[in-house]
């Protein structure tokens, strides 16, 4: 049975960039592991924990959390001046 994967530091927070986590040690095996997303080259994410929620306005509220995961995951990467 597979070991699971070392936790990361807190200080990474849930998205974060490659350069980041190597600056804290982490190994570019441990950025490969499976609990962590890719969402854009250069930048790994933590799973995000799946809410079920059947109230109104629940699709609405699912495609905002994902545009604005989304979002801050690419602030990581983005240039200066960009937006």
């Amino acid at each position: 049975m597979p070991r699971p994967p070392e936790p990361l530091s807190p200080t990474l927070g849930d998205a974060f960039s490659c350069s980041a986590a190597s600056a804290l040690g982490v190994s570019a095996k441990r950025l490969r592991a499976s609990d962590l997303e890719t969402p854009f080259r250069g930048v790994r994410r933590r799973h995000a924990e799946d809410v079920v929620d059947t109230e109104p306005l629940a699709d609405d509220r699912r495609a905002r959390r994902r545009v604005l995961t989304g979002a801050e995951a690419y602030a990581r990467i983005m240039s200066d001046g960009a937006f």
